[in-house]
């Protein structure tokens, strides 16, 4: 009986040597814990009605096996230091505008991160920052009392908070002019786009925001941009008003701009063009609006179809070079041209040629493609015509000086217009009496 005991508390001993023997071997590739601060050196901290509190995290790293207490000094010695290798004058924030709710925290075994935290009394800072300006700071130094474990590296116990004042706002994620959306007649009525509205700020209640189209913003920019763009028709744009709001708790709401296309058809014709959306964010529930970030210009171009060209002919030209056709501008190939005669007898100014579209069309848009690379065709004239002999002029595409490198389309809107013949004019060339044209496209109703 008493071998049999004693066998018995050998295994047993056995079993508690191996377990712990085995977690021996897995604390073997452990580090010691450790901390440091997460912000170490010099930050800036922005603070603001909202966030009138700043939290300075310390992070313990390791196996986790130690508990700590870390405490905070707030280290003038430390701001010194910094202003003279750094050369700034930043100054010691005045005990008064702010709370250290305690200085000190503390990590059980298995705790990883904690912070300090410092509220703020900000009547006291907005005038110290917006009389003084944003020259204030707190050094702060993190201390181990009782020495339990390490700390990281000596560098990252320490940390300059430099304190900046952030209005509360509303505003666009994305501000400005935003990426076109383009509309074809043929495509079902309604097209949605959507938008990001945020709060700069951590919004823990509901927030409701207003929307405005304002045509004065468009004016000012066709006026500082020399665009042209016409302000989308009301009854071709909708918001969801529902959507004007910021839940409590979030951060950011997507809103939805529906287009109607029925909105740009007039007595059976639609309205093709260049248009522009001006949003303006114009009101808010609570605190401000971000005047940098509260208006959005959206681009919508409603475009015609564009027409088959394949059998379509050149019935007449001013003249043109042997390599360089004029039914180049109908072979969808801009790497190709037309060119005017380029020799000892070369004609003058202007040029032109003749596109017979074989049957009457409804056009809206004539798109021209200069030649590639080159400068030469500065203003093309374009006139219709029904029966091949008797022109009207509807419009002339501009290039003028532009540089090589730069777009060789150029867009023409023209009121809807029935023709069958298309004759293209060069006018004037940087080059003259040359010209040349790659693509001549032409869109409208079916």
């Amino acid at each position: 009986m008493i071998m049999r005991n004693r066998i018995r508390y050998s295994l047993l001993l056995g079993w508690i040597l191996l377990f712990t023997a085995c977690d021996d071997y897995l604390l073997n590739n452990m580090v010691d814990d450790k901390v440091y601060l997460l912000k170490a050196g010099f930050h800036r901290a922005e603070i603001s009605e909202v966030e009138s509190f700043y939290e300075l995290y310390v992070i313990k790293s390791g196996a986790g096996q130690q508990a700590v207490t870390l405490k905070l000094e707030i280290d003038e010695s430390v701001l010194t230091a910094y202003n003279e290798e750094e050369g700034t004058a930043y100054r010691l924030l005045p005990s008064d505008s702010y709370t250290l709710l305690s200085n000190t925290i503390g990590f059980d075994e298995e705790g990883y991160r904690e912070a300090f935290r410092f509220d703020f009394n900000m009547p006291r800072m907005r005038s110290l920052l917006e009389e003084e300006g944003e020259i204030f700071a707190l050094p702060c130094r993190v201390t181990i009392p009782g020495h339990e474990i390490e700390a990281s590296r000596p560098d990252e116990m320490y940390s300059i908070i430099a304190l900046a004042l952030k209005n509360d706002y509303i505003e666009f994620s994305e501000w400005g002019v935003m990426a076109g959306v383009r509309l074809y007649p043929d495509a079902t009525d309604k097209d949605s786009t959507s938008y990001l509205i945020r709060t700069n700020y951590r919004n823990e209640q509901d927030i409701t925001f207003t929307l405005e189209v304002k045509e004065e913003l468009l004016d000012e920019y066709n006026q500082a941009n020399g665009t042209s763009y016409l302000l989308l028709p009301e009854a071709a744009y909708g918001f969801n008003e529902a959507e004007w709001n910021v839940p409590a708790n979030a951060r950011e709401r997507r809103f939805f701009v529906n287009l109607f296309r029925s909105g740009l058809l007039k007595d059976g014709r639609f309205l093709f063009g260049e248009y522009m959306l001006p949003v303006q964010i114009t009101t808010v529930s609570k605190y401000g609006i971000n005047p940098e970030q509260s208006v959005m210009y959206i681009p919508v171009s409603f475009i015609p179809y564009e027409f088959d060209r394949s059998s379509w002919q050149i019935i007449d030209y001013s003249d043109q070079d042997v390599d360089n056709p004029a039914s180049a501008i109908l072979d969808g190939n801009q790497d190709t041209f037309w060119h005017s005669y380029w020799g000892d007898q070369n004609a003058p100014l202007p040029h032109y040629v003749i596109i017979d579209m074989l049957e009457e069309k409804e056009v809206s848009q004539i798109e021209l493609c200069r030649r590639l690379w080159s400068t030469d065709t500065r203003t093309v004239e374009i006139e219709f015509s029904m029966d091949g002999t008797v022109f009207t002029n509807v419009g002339k595409v501009e290039y003028g000086y532009a540089e090589w490198w730069e777009s060789s389309l150029r867009v023409l809107n023209i009121t809807p217009t029935k023709a069958r013949y298309v004759k293209v004019i060069a006018t004037e060339s940087n080059n003259p009496p040359h010209t040349s044209i790659a693509e001549v496209y032409i869109r409208g109703t079916r």
